[in-house]
């Protein structure tokens, strides 16, 4: 088992390399809400979900 000064090295490089992926995902999140109308596109996606569904369910 790795010592305490070793794991809280550990602990920081991951914190780390996960903390930089999470960033880019959620800045481009925040800019397409930002952009673009969330409640609009979620009307469509449902209107066209429920269009898929009538048409595999008769």
């Amino acid at each position: 088992m790795a010592d305490g000064d070793l794991l809280a090295g550990i602990q920081k490089m991951l914190l780390a390399s996960n903390l930089g992926a999470a960033s880019v995902v959620q800045e481009a999140l925040a800019n397409y809400m930002k952009e673009n109308d969330l409640d609009a596109h979620m009307v469509e996606l449902k209107s066209h979900y429920h269009e898929q569904h009538d048409a595999m369910m008769p």
